[in-house]
């Protein structure tokens, strides 16, 4: 970089030799190159098994649910077998548990399925088991399963209860509004990608939902083995061949060294894009999701009001970067993963950046398959900056130190997290405001990085980021200071607690997780039967 500002007018001849000199001399690799290395520590793949446990989170939300049971029961011939369904109740009315039993009594009679039940009943019993064994104090399970704040949310609590529920199982979760049949995403290949990108899927929009579920193709497959197939050693994965264009050299390096396996697999989805605000369309690098977004005035004004997407990886993209989607998550629980924050919106987002901070060689697979996400269709509200309780945990895991074993990296960053909230008044403002000048800076700087490699073209876009841009900078000087909303002594207060409580979570998932092993050699499981 600098030899070419100082000879700003070198031909293209000149340019070429220089490069050729610098592949030369080591500097650069080519594709071709790296793909060798990587194929060279292939092997043969082990035939992973097809999962045998689907889990679903719900909340009063029975025809919802219905509708997923109802997919389930549908799966192709064969693809049902042996396949037990777990269903994590976070309703806190006694009678809806109840009539949501009977249901599921009702369809293992009529099915053959087999279904367990997670409720607060359960729950609670499970709690006490734990503490029983004198392992995990009473108010750290608390913590991790319940709203024991009345935020009212634990959408996060009932996700940790499946996966203590599944602990030593690889199993896959999806949300009760989401339906357990899967198509190919458009344009898709057959092939595994390293995928370093900050996103590594591609997205198709629509102004109607009709629209988007017309635009695939769902078929008969089993998605117990699609999804089962891609865990286990990267190696193993790589024997047909590997796409190397977006990968990270840290992935690579671990390649090389034998290392790196895959510990969750995500779905796309078709129907609501779960993106609770566009703003990362105006963000797009070129590419086919830019151009699909700015082919026409209609998909562009679509994109930004209606949620309705076809959003999914293009290939086995096997990445390093924190990002993934709940809907449909499988999870190797098998190995020591962190906890989903218990009562904060994004889990999944909160998650992906515990999982990064806790395991270097852990990687999410995105399968170039979507499943139905078919909420009550929504519209998304207008873009703007904010600073949310989930940003806020972000950050937090961000600044603290990650080394050694995912155990001790738990710990460490549960007392970093719970140091935070010990803060005074004064010092734990000052972070909070510096944490939110750092995203909103970000923010500014990613919208200008784009207007400039865009050449600010075409008009509209342009003027929208500009827009953006703007309304970023007003609020950070104009927005509010807090995540939390509220009087400000209230929303500090809550900034605490939810700092304290997700803290005191990973500091205790490890032995929360081994209690859990040793109540299941006695043979007390969470899940019952309904």
């Amino acid at each position: 970089a600098m030899i070419l500002r100082e000879q700003p007018r070198w031909s293209r001849g000149e340019l070429r030799g220089l490069l050729r000199a610098l592949c030369r001399d080591g500097f650069f690799e080519s594709e071709r190159e790296i793909v060798a290395r990587c194929l060279r520590v292939a092997s043969e793949a082990r035939p992973e098994p097809r999962l045998d446990h689907v889990a679903v989170v719900t909340r009063d939300r029975p025809e919802q649910l219905r509708g997923w049971l109802q997919s389930v029961c549908a799966l192709p011939r064969g693809a049902d077998r042996a396949v037990t369904v777990t269903v994590c109740d976070d309703s806190p009315d006694r009678a809806a548990r109840r009539r949501l039993r009977s249901m599921l009594a009702a369809l293992a009679s009529d099915s053959g399925l087999r279904v367990r039940y997670v409720g607060l009943e359960e729950k609670r019993a499970f709690c006490v088991a734990l503490s029983e064994l004198e392992a995990v104090p009473m108010e750290v399970v608390e913590a991790a399963l319940f709203d024991v704040r009345g935020f009212g949310r634990s959408t996060g609590g009932n996700r940790n209860a499946l996966s203590l529920a599944h602990q030593g199982q690889r199993v896959l979760s999806m949300d009760d509004d989401t339906q357990l049949r899967l198509a190919r995403t458009p344009s898709s290949r057959d092939v595994v990608a390293l995928d370093g990108r900050s996103c590594p899927l591609a997205t198709w929009f629509f102004g109607q939902r009709q629209d988007a579920l017309d635009g695939v193709r769902f078929e008969e497959v089993d998605p117990m083995a699609l999804f089962g197939s891609a865990f286990g050693a990267l190696p193993g994965l790589l024997k047909n061949g590997c796409d190397v264009t977006h990968a990270s050299q840290a992935m690579v390096r671990r390649l090389e060294a034998g290392q790196g396996h895959v510990v969750a697999v995500s779905a796309g989805v078709v129907g609501d894009s779960g993106v609770g605000d566009p703003t990362p369309w105006l963000c797009l690098p070129e590419g086919p999701t830019r151009r699909r977004l700015l082919r026409a005035r209609a998909t562009y004004e679509a994109a930004f009001t209606h949620k309705e997407v076809v959003r999914g990886a293009t290939s086995l993209a096997v990445s390093d970067q924190p990002f993934l989607m709940a809907p449909a998550l499988a999870l190797d629980l098998g190995c020591l993963l962190p906890p989903f924050p218990t009562t904060v919106r994004n889990q999944d987002g909160v998650f992906g950046y515990a999982l990064r901070r806790v395991m270097d060689d852990g990687y999410v697979a995105h399968l170039p398959w979507v499943v139905a996400h078919l909420p009550p269709s929504r519209r998304y509200p207008p873009c703007g900056p904010g600073y949310s309780l989930d940003a806020m945990l972000i950050g937090a895991l961000a600044t603290a130190t990650s080394v050694g074993s995912p155990a001790e990296r738990l710990e460490i960053l549960g007392a970093h997290l719970c140091d935070l909230a010990a803060w005074s008044d004064r010092r734990l403002r000052a972070w909070l405001e510096r944490d939110r000048q750092r995203r909103i800076g970000h923010r500014v700087r990613l919208l200008e990085e784009r207007l400039a490699e865009h050449q600010e073209r075409p008009r509209r876009w342009a003027a929208d980021v500009r827009r953006q841009i703007e309304a970023s900078l007003e609020f950070l000087v104009d927005g509010p200071r807090l995540p939390a909303t509220g009087p400000a002594d209230r929303a500090l207060a809550m900034c605490r607690r939810v700092l304290a409580d997700y803290g005191l979570v990973l500091r205790w998932w490890p032995r929360i997780v081994a209690a859990t092993a040793r109540l299941a050699e006695r043979g007390h499981a969470m899940a019952r039967e309904p």
